[in-house]
Parts: C-alpha cells; sequence; structure tokens
C-alpha cells in the first residue's frame, strides 16, 4: 500500500488529490462526517480515513491512504510498502493549522502534533521506499 503521510496542513490533501488524477483509488472518500463545517480548507477533499478504516487498513489489498504520522503507530508495518513524505515548516504548517482548530473548538498544542507526526513518521519509514516532497507558501 502507498501512504501519503506528514503532519496537517503540508500538503497532504494535495498529493492525494495528484494521485487520484493520475489513476490511483483512494482508500478513503474525499470527505467523511468530521470534515462537515471545514470542507472550505480543503474543497475537493481530505480523504482521511476514520479510525474504523485505519484499523481495518490489513484488509484492503491496495491502493493509496493518507495517514498523519500520528495514526501510523496504528498502522501494520507490513502493509506499508512504500511513502510519500510530506513536509512543510513548522512554523508555516502550524499558522495554517490553528484556524482550523479553532473553528472546530480543539484545543491542540499544534506543534507537538506536528513534532509527534515527524517522529512517528521516522520510525515507519525505516526499510520502506519513500520520497519526501517539501510544500512551501
Amino acid at each position: 500500500m502507498l501512504v501519503v503521510t506528514g503532519s496537517p496542513r503540508t500538503g497532504t490533501s494535495a498529493m492525494m488529490q495528484t494521485l487520484k488524477i493520475l489513476g490511483l483509488v483512494p482508500v478513503s472518500p474525499a470527505f467523511q462526517k468530521e470534515h462537515e463545517g471545514i470542507e472550505h480548507y480543503n474543497i475537493k477533499g481530505f480523504y482521511e480515513p476514520n479510525l474504523e478504516e485505519v484499523l481495518t487498513l490489513k484488509d484492503t489489498p491496495s491502493g493509496v491512504v493518507k495517514l498523519f504520522g500520528s495514526a501510523l503507530p496504528f498502522v501494520e508495518k507490513n502493509i506499508v510498502n512504500r511513502m510519500i513524505i510530506m513536509k512543510r515548516e513548522k512554523q508555516q504548517a502550524s499558522k495554517s493549522y490553528r484556524p482550523i482548530m479553532e473553528e472546530i473548538q480543539e484545543d491542540a498544542d499544534v506543534d507537538f502534533v506536528y513534532d509527534f507526526c515527524y517522529d512517528e513518521i521516522d520510525k515507519m519509514k525505516v526499510g520502506v521506499d519513500n520520497i519526501e516532497v517539501n510544500y512551501e507558501d
């Protein structure tokens, strides 16, 4: 399975949209119930699986899935054979993520989320073919 990963607001949705245009099949729909009210942040879709989908990825034979680094501990490493790692400067990603957290009234430490995601990505990418893509404003 191909995994598109990163931290929130690092271009993961744009990469999923690109891969879909190129013919790859996303595991998750463009929007989930959790995206109601924030669709305007990614009008072409987020492609984020819900927790149930993450926990059943081992039953999905192929495709492309978007997983933030924070979701990687819930995935069996043997199903991940390739990774596209999206990167963006922490300050830019955090600045873009804060308004979403405020809009959904979540009190998340966005800098912590960023660091945690890349810590988990570093663990998962060992032994997995990967490419890093830098996203800049």
